[in-house]
């Protein structure tokens, strides 16, 4: 069961990196503005702000984890074949808010799988090295775009297909978890008027949503600009590639020290999310200073600190904090904040492209968001601890 759900984790993860990091230079091929191209790519986001905590919401209500993933499959598998098929700019939003919708419906999931089936003190480390996974799966996606790109970008959705299909198979051998229990707490915590979101309020995971869409704008509207950016410096398809990948190559290494720092340092959780935001302003301001291959290859790491920081940190963090009958809801509503920072995002930085004209001074204008986002945790932080004493 656990082996299955690296594999699907896996070949989620692929499909995204194959068909995503070079998503901007494909469309600016199809003629698109740059605010088309913000469009485009905000289109993913709203797909899974709209549908994650939907998704959550159902699986909660059935207990049906594993129809949930495999419609997530299906709809990732047929967004890659209807962008093979169309050349128009506002189907390709179309399709990208149904890849996005689809996307996100199975990453809550495999997370909670995963948290459920580990012990109290391993819960972080069995979370790094579903992210292992993961991000074995975006090394691979990225080198696959930057290679099959040279041929044709639209190669790249061909390969997108193949692999989730492969993950559906995957899926189909899932075995469907008894969750009758956890279940009818979920009918017990509506009538209790504990519904809708009212327990976010009575927890602490408020100012984790905040904060991280805050962030969220700032990464995702500048990380979809970087090919274009990347290509204006000559660097190739494969160069680019190459640099994308790098950060989850870092990733597979630091996932299972930064899960074993959360199991044995007090507040380690609370401690990796100020890390990830901190790392997260650090990448902006370095990709506005470099300007080679070799360069790049810093700010990717201090990415790939943001990501594996956060993510560990924010999984054990809510399932500490969220009543047990809504954990997949919780997890959705992690994702809903962060694609909502995904839509505004880069819609934001191709504006802020279309006002300055340089994409150095939209890093250094967005680098704030981050540093915000710093200061609401530490500010909660400082509460709990006072509140301690």
């Amino acid at each position: 069961m656990i082996r299955l759900c690296y594999i699907v984790a896996f070949c989620s993860h692929c499909v995204l990196a194959v068909t995503s990091i070079l998503l901007s230079l494909y469309v600016k091929e199809l003629g698109a503005s740059v605010t088309q191209i913000g469009l485009v790519c905000s289109a993913f986001f709203l797909g899974a702000l709209i549908s994650a905590p939907l998704w959550g919401f159902f699986s909660d209500r059935t207990g049906k984890r594993k129809l949930v993933i495999l419609l997530s499959m299906i709809g990732e598998a047929s967004s890659c074949f209807l962008i093979i098929i169309t050349r128009n700019i506002l189907l390709l939003t179309l399709i990208q808010f149904l890849f996005g919708a689809s996307f996100v419906a199975n990453r809550p999931i495999l997370n909670t799988l995963i948290i459920e089936s580990s012990p109290p003190n391993k819960k972080g480390r069995s979370v790094g090295f579903l992210n292992i996974a993961r991000e074995s799966a975006w090394t691979t996606g990225c080198i696959l775009a930057g290679t099959i790109g040279n041929i044709g970008l639209i190669y790249t959705f061909y390969a997108g297909l193949i692999i989730s299909t492969t993950g559906l198979f995957a899926s189909s051998f899932l075995k469907e978890i008894d969750r009758k229990e956890s279940t009818e707490q979920y009918y017990h915590s509506c009538k209790e008027g504990f519904s809708p979101y009212i327990w976010v309020i009575r927890t602490t995971l408020a100012f984790l949503y905040v904060s991280k869409f805050i962030q969220s704008c700032a990464q995702s509207g500048a990380y979809k600009f970087l090919p274009i950016y990347f290509a204006s410096l000559n660097i190739t398809r494969t160069g680019s590639g190459i640099i994308f990948a790098s950060e989850s190559i870092i990733e597979v290494f630091l996932f299972p020290l930064i899960g074993k720092f959360s199991d044995k340092v007090r507040n380690g959780p609370k401690l990796l999310m100020i890390m990830g935001f901190l790392s997260s302003t650090m990448s902006l301001f370095l990709f506005s200073v470099f300007h080679t291959v070799s360069q790049f290859f810093i700010p990717q790491v201090f990415i790939a600190i943001s990501w594996a920081s956060f993510i560990v940190g924010a999984t054990v963090f809510i399932s500490e904090q969220a009543p047990r009958e809504r954990q997949m809801e919780a997890m959705g509503l992690l994702d809903s904040f962060t694609n909502m920072g995904g839509i505004l995002g880069p819609i934001i930085f191709a504006q802020l492209l279309v006002i300055t004209k340089s994409f150095v001074s939209g890093l250094r204008i967005v680098m704030i968001l981050p540093i915000l986002s710093t200061f609401i945790i530490m500010t909660k932080l400082k509460k709990k601890v006072k509140s301690a004493r």
